[in-house]
């Protein structure tokens, strides 16, 4: 555990660029006139510089907070790099098109850096802050409450220098590096079944003194290099606490570490352990979570699983930027499609192009007879033979204006006009004039 780096999850960035790219996106489908109200170089025109005699809205208060920035993304969205502005890169749509995209956009933008300022506020926390808490959380369990920084102190790592029997026994579990001392660093004391101290030429006196820590991490396995995930943390934790023992004295249960023999464990009766009892404790007791810094230890597993809490939050809040984004750019970078003619309509257009063809008898002659001699034709007997000829009535919409009169130049078809309009009296509004070969 120690120094080891905390695992982070991996989070895409904001989406400030895209934000930007939006914002340019909005004034360029902007109405004129409100672009023209951020007309200037925002070096010489800001608000300050160009309205700051102001008495009318929107300028006097309304533009006061946000007329600079609008200002800076107009003369951006123009500003040539390369040749080419942002505008030559990315053209506007124009007219319906133009409309559509300014309502999207519009409806989008505000959402999308609401949702934006979440996402970072909960990328920050999964990535910075909870793996900060900790850092800080395992460094209090090895080395003991309020140490923040991994470094040993020995006054915060026991709870008394003075013996070990003050600090060690019923009195340990003020921290993990303490704990170690207590089992690892008593001279005198045979091996306490916990770990081996053969060679450890550390003995209390008096007061304890010095950097006993040294020797005893110096027994500890190489520090693994890489990160340290939830699912690590959580197996040490289960490891730990399956290394707390059971021991059985008389009529007297003890939850230790170490060995304890029939008589009482001071420390010089070659038996060193520490007793985690009152943890353990039916009434009072939580177990692991009632020793300090296994408590820390539960404290840091928590954190980790807050930060993957944390991390899936954000992750569902880039998911909604993406989606936003994806809808400003393409009603930005679409054309609005023509919508199709409607069966009907196209119907009624095909019959009043027929309506406005020239009918003569010799069209309708060449339609042929009885069924086929229609639209603007008729049949008649002449000498007792059936001819086709000029004479049926069509409909009012494909003949007539959308008045309702009958268009002048129908008349004018016919080689006599006077022929025609006798032809035509006491027609209803729609007949057509009869033509004359």
């Amino acid at each position: 555990l120690r120094i080891r780096e905390i695992a982070k999850p991996k989070l895409p960035d904001d989406f400030d660029s895209d934000i930007a790219d939006i914002e340019k996106m909005k004034m360029s489908v902007a109405a004129t006139e409100w672009q023209d109200i951020f007309s200037g170089d925002p070096q010489t025109a800001s608000h300050g510089q160009k309205h700051k005699h102001a008495q009318d809205e929107p300028f006097r208060t309304h533009w006061k907070t946000t007329y600079d920035k609008w200002l800076q993304i107009k003369h951006e969205a123009a500003k040539k790099d390369g040749g080419k502005s942002w505008l030559d890169r990315h053209p506007a749509p124009t007219g319906s098109a133009a409309d559509v995209a300014r309502g999207t956009i519009n409806a989008t933008l505000d959402k999308l850096i609401t949702t934006n300022t979440l996402y970072k506020a909960a990328k920050e926390e999964a990535t910075t802050t909870l793996p900060s808490q900790v850092v800080k959380q395992i460094s209090a369990a090895i080395y003991g409450e309020g140490v923040e920084n991994s470094k040993f102190v020995l006054a915060k790592a026991l709870t008394a220098l003075t013996n070990w029997g003050a600090g060690c026994s019923a009195n340990g579990g003020k921290s993990v590096i303490g704990d170690m001392i207590c089992l690892c660093a008593e001279s005198v004391s045979r091996n306490p079944q916990t770990c081996e101290n053969s060679g450890l030429a550390i003995a209390w006196g008096s007061v304890l003194t010095g950097s006993p820590h040294t020797l005893v991490l110096g027994e500890c396995p190489a520090r693994e290099d890489r990160t340290l995930t939830t699912h690590d943390l959580g197996s040490i934790i289960t490891h730990i606490t399956a290394g707390i023992r059971t021991h059985l004295q008389g009529s007297s249960v003890y939850h230790i570490l170490g060995k304890r023999g029939a008589s009482n464990c001071n420390g010089g009766a070659r038996e060193v352990y520490v007793d985690y009892s009152a943890a353990y404790n039916k009434n009072t007791g939580k177990g692991l979570a009632s020793i300090p810094w296994g408590a820390k230890l539960i404290s840091a597993y928590n954190t980790m699983q807050q930060s993957i809490e944390k991390a899936n939050e954000a992750a569902k809040q880039a998911a909604v930027a993406r989606r936003l984004i994806d809808t400003a750019r393409a009603a930005y970078l679409q054309p609005i499609p023509v919508p199709l003619q409607t069966t009907n309509a196209a119907k009624i257009t095909d019959r009043k192009q027929a309506a406005t063809v020239t009918i003569t008898n010799t069209t309708c002659e060449k339609k042929g007879k009885e069924d086929n001699c229609k639209d603007g034709c008729k049949e008649v007997s002449e000498n007792g033979e059936k001819k086709c000829v000029v004479g049926i009535e069509i409909e009012k919409e494909d003949t007539t204006n959308q008045d309702g009169k009958i268009p002048p130049d129908r008349c004018t078809r016919h080689k006599d006009k006077a022929a025609c309009e006798k032809e035509n009296e006491g027609q209803k509004s729609g007949k057509i004039c009869l033509l004359m070969d």
